[in-house]
């Protein structure tokens, strides 16, 4: 599996009308902010590109986004860019071309017979080669350029996309978002199922991961989830361990708890890290809304060392009140919301 972040970096222009948002994104991102300031909605924007959800109306708090992926491959709203125009032209003409018509392959190189005889995969590549030189070519992307102005002009509110992409990205990628506030409020409120039954739903969450992670989980993830989970819990006489195909929760006197008689922390932390577990075998976007609500200082310091060990080859963008979650060695990890952000012209 490739350790390789998703995502690249994010342009965003006028976010609430008023700011211009500009970041480059590294395999581990923790950005610190004020309330208002946008963390939240910047994490929503990203986890709508690439999912292809509509979590925000984008038209409602900006003028335009650009999202770069690591694979050069673009995504915008609201604007065409020109990286946008050439990842989209050297996708379409690679995914039309080379994976699904052999046929145009040989029309394609018909013109050129008496260059010799070449074998399927000298065809392949010639062809690439030679497609590759006409689409960085200033009158290709020109053109290109004009057919996607023209949609744009058609719906300025309009997600541009290459659609071979977002299929790669639903098959070959884990995007997942955890809102620990969400978690937080949703600690006490309790679902009813009929039957006089209620469970809280923080709890339902939790165990439909668990049991996920039971399902499909390898014993080296298994493994990784149990050890980093009671390097926390040990810190309350606590333990976790699998009994009979469940996972069961031990305080110091060696009795058997419930998963609602831990503390709203220790759910929440189970929940976090069961989730990471279960996105192990995929390159994986993790973003993170203050992850640090309902937990000790030092759980906040050990939660992202906790997290990659579980599934190293993971990209995590998290943002946060608290630097504590960086101070375990990952200052180089940390970014200012003010710093990537400017006043944009004409306000």
């Amino acid at each position: 599996m490739k350790d390789t972040p998703v995502v690249s970096s994010l342009r965003i222009k006028k976010l609430f009308g008023t700011h211009d948002l500009s970041i480059d994104f590294k395999k581990l991102n923790v950005i610190v902010g004020k309330n208002g300031l946008g963390k939240t909605t910047l994490l929503k924007i990203i986890r709508g590109l690439t999912t292809n959800e509509e979590v925000v109306k984008y038209q409602d708090i900006c003028e335009s986004i650009e999202l770069t992926f690591t694979d050069g491959n673009v995504i915008c709203y609201g604007t065409i860019t020109d990286g946008m125009v050439k990842s989209a032209a050297n996708a379409e003409v690679d995914a039309s071309v080379f994976f699904e018509k052999e046929n145009t392959v040989n029309e394609f190189l018909s013109h050129f017979e008496k260059l010799g005889d070449f074998s399927k995969k000298e065809r392949a590549e010639l062809a690439r080669n030679l497609l590759q030189s006409v689409i960085k070519s200033e009158f290709f992307l020109k053109q290109a350029s004009n057919l996607y102005h023209a949609k744009l002009k058609e719906n300025r509110m309009q997600v541009f996309q290459n659609s071979w992409h977002i299929d790669k990205l639903k098959k070959n990628v884990n995007v997942r978002y955890i809102s620990t506030v969400n978690i937080s409020a949703n600690a006490g409120n309790r679902m009813d199922l009929g039957n006089s039954i209620e469970k809280n739903i923080l709890d339902l969450a939790i165990y439909d991961e668990l049991r996920l992670l039971l399902k499909n989980g390898s014993p080296i993830v298994l493994d990784s989830f149990r050890t980093q989970l009671n390097k926390f819990l040990m810190e309350s006489g606590k333990t976790v361990k699998r009994d009979h195909g469940e996972w069961i929760f031990i305080n110091e006197s060696r009795n058997t708890l419930r998963l609602d008689q831990l503390s709203s922390g220790e759910r929440q932390l189970v929940y976090i890290l069961a989730t990471a577990a279960n996105t192990y075998g995929k390159p994986t976007l993790f973003l993170m809304d203050e992850p640090e609500v309902s937990l000790h200082l030092s759980w906040q310091e050990k939660i992202i060392d906790a997290i990659m060990d579980i599934h190293p080859q993971m990209q995590i963008i998290a943002v946060t009140h608290s630097p504590g979650i960086i101070m375990n060695g990952h200052m180089d990890a940390y970014v200012e919301m003010k710093d990537i952000m400017q006043v944009s012209e004409n306000v």
